[in-house]
């Protein structure tokens, strides 16, 4: 009847036994896991893959998207196609689920419904999971219903609105669409109280988003997402199915056979940017470039006096606010790149040419290194 749609990527082990174990305890046991593990690394794929195998319920499937951007909209795509339960389960894999959870929704779900369930935000100290009290009111934190993406819908429905928007990577939005969607397909929209559904989300340390993605990517998927919903025709979004069973640059990655047709970028920085663009359009099919870059912290008095009294100056002129675009070039002119700078044009560039991009393999280190490499089409 059901199918828990599990997505993954790189997470600490504990983590995922106390979720698959919840799932597990089920009192109501008609139902499958597909744990759709997107991309994780060598050593993190075996592990969960040899924890799955420990359940005949649990179907494990490994994307081969190592590399790429997290997009949780393909995630999702790819674990309904390979779901073959009528009722989806959307799980977050830091959730733990009470015993009846299951058996609770047989009598509630039905082709033209979808539910969206609350779950409590367990605090950083907390360790006693093994004493959760699924009858109890926590004085917890609890989910918002606005976009937490904790959902459950018939396969068909999914599919009906040709399933999530992929262009919502790395971050948000993509349930929030979903839900319009449905709703303007006239699927009811119905939530489940905490009381009658207590989940636990374990605790986790939070990610800034200007460490994950460009500051303004989600101002950007908000404007797609309000041009999208109020009739006007958006950027149509390219699925992003790449051919995982032949991945190009991460053979190159994996066997560092790499075409250093382009290194790092410098200053002028807008140059560099032009000069990578004008080279990548240039490439043949099936030619690659790649970028590998270290970042360092600018300390105040290595600048020099010039790049000091420009700085100056764009306080001042910024203060009045009068245009300061020259004088800001000239300040980065002599300092170092930031890593935000790179990562924020490369993000961009993969969104712009992704027609006629076969495939790309991304690596960050901290703040510290860029790895990219990017194979024409």
């Amino acid at each position: 009847m059901f199918s828990f749609i599990v997505l993954y990527r790189n997470r600490d082990i504990e983590r995922v036994q106390r979720c698959l174990q919840s799932i597990e305890n089920q009192t109501y046991q008609d139902f499958e896991v597909i744990f759709l593990d997107y991309g994780s690394e060598p050593t993190h794929k075996t592990a969960v893959e040899n924890l799955c195998k420990q359940n005949p319920k649990i179907r494990y499937v490994y994307a081969n998207t190592r590399g790429l951007f997290w997009c949780r909209s393909h995630a999702l795509n790819l674990g309904v196609a390979a779901a073959s339960r009528q009722y989806m389960i959307i799980v977050d894999i830091d959730i733990i689920y009470c015993p009846h959870f299951a058996a609770y929704l047989v009598e509630k779900v039905n082709p033209k419904t979808f539910f969206n369930y609350a779950c409590y935000y367990l605090p950083e100290s907390y360790t006693n999971y093994n004493s959760l009290d699924y009858n109890k009111l926590y004085d917890y934190k609890v989910s918002d219903f606005s976009g937490a993406g904790l959902l459950i819908a018939a396969k068909e429905a999914l599919n009906e609105v040709n399933g999530f928007d992929t262009i919502f990577k790395i971050w948000g939005f993509e349930d929030i669409d979903m839900y319009y969607r449905l709703r303007n397909l006239g699927y009811e929209d119905k939530r489940i109280s905490i009381a009658d559904l207590p989940t636990f989300h374990q605790w986790h340390k939070s990610v800034s988003h200007i460490e994950s993605m460009p500051k303004s990517w989600l101002e950007f998927m908000r404007a797609f997402w309000e041009t999208k919903h109020k009739g006007a025709k958006p950027h149509t979004a390219i699925e992003l199915l790449l051919d995982l069973a032949n991945r190009p640059a991460l053979q190159l990655y994996d066997n560092q056979r790499l075409n250093l047709v382009y290194q790092s970028f410098e200053y002028p920085l807008y140059k560099s940017y032009l000069e990578f663009t004008t080279k990548f359009q240039a490439l043949q099919a099936g030619e690659s470039m790649q970028v590998k870059q270290s970042f360092e912290a600018i300390p105040q008095q290595a600048l020099s006096f010039t790049a000091r009294f420009f700085k100056k100056m764009n306080q001042v002129l910024e203060k009045f606010n009068i245009s300061y675009r020259v004088t800001e070039i000239l300040v980065f002119e002599k300092e170092l790149i930031e890593f935000y700078q790179v990562r924020d044009f490369i993000f961009y560039f993969l969104y712009a040419y992704e027609a006629q991009i076969a495939d790309y393999y991304w690596k960050q280190t901290e703040l510290e290194m860029i790895e990219f490499i990017v194979v024409k089409k």
